[in-house]
């Protein structure tokens, strides 16, 4: 439901700008499960974050990336040293990497990897390969450089990558029926409906 959904991001807009302090909580247990017996998602998991990006793929780590370098409350320095925008990324694969995953062993890039990957790290700096500019990335080296990106911004932001998990769209409704009853109408900074 286009409209379901649209009402539920414009009153969980997540942070609103980088002067307040709000920051929405994270869906109930219910709507995040373990695809896997062994995850713990309540010790993986911080209690709110700015953002929730659902998949680990290239356009979720490109957007995680992107957001954590560029937006002004990244800037803001937490009591653990870490920038104050919180992002937590969750998948139902174990590791970032998305749709490489589950791709075949003998699958490469179908473009030269120095043009591929996030804003802030190439998967191959411009000339590292030497006369070999046209290498296209395998898998594997796909799936290393996803895993490398995350543990970066990890390392250096306050973004937490759960995997072995999926969200569960079916019950955003519910969601949005409990969140009407216990909240009010949605303010700008500036105090404006």
């Amino acid at each position: 439901n286009v409209t379901t959904m649209s009402a539920f991001i414009q009153s969980n807009p997540g942070l609103a700008s980088a002067t307040t302090a709000f920051a929405p909580p994270l869906p109930p247990p219910s709507i995040l499960a373990a695809s896997s017996p062994t995850s713990t998602l309540q010790s993986m998991l911080p209690e709110r974050v700015d953002y929730l990006v659902i998949g680990g793929g290239a356009t979720g780590m490109a957007f995680c990336d992107t957001l954590l370098h560029h937006h002004p409350a990244s800037e803001t320095a937490t009591t653990d040293g870490k920038p104050g925008l919180s992002v937590a990324m969750i998948d139902d694969h174990s590791q970032p990497g998305g749709q490489w995953m589950d791709s075949y062993d003998f699958v490469r890039l179908h473009q030269p990897s120095d043009m591929y990957g996030v804003e802030s790290v190439k998967l191959e700096p411009d000339g590292e390969r030497g006369e070999d500019e046209a290498h296209r990335a395998t898998r594997e080296e796909i799936l290393e450089y996803y895993n490398n990106v995350c543990k970066l911004l990890e390392d250096k932001f306050d973004f937490h990558f759960v995997g072995d998990t999926s969200f569960d769209m079916s019950q955003i409704d519910e969601l949005l029926e409990d969140d009407d009853e216990t909240t009010s109408t949605p303010t700008t900074s500036e105090g404006r409906e």
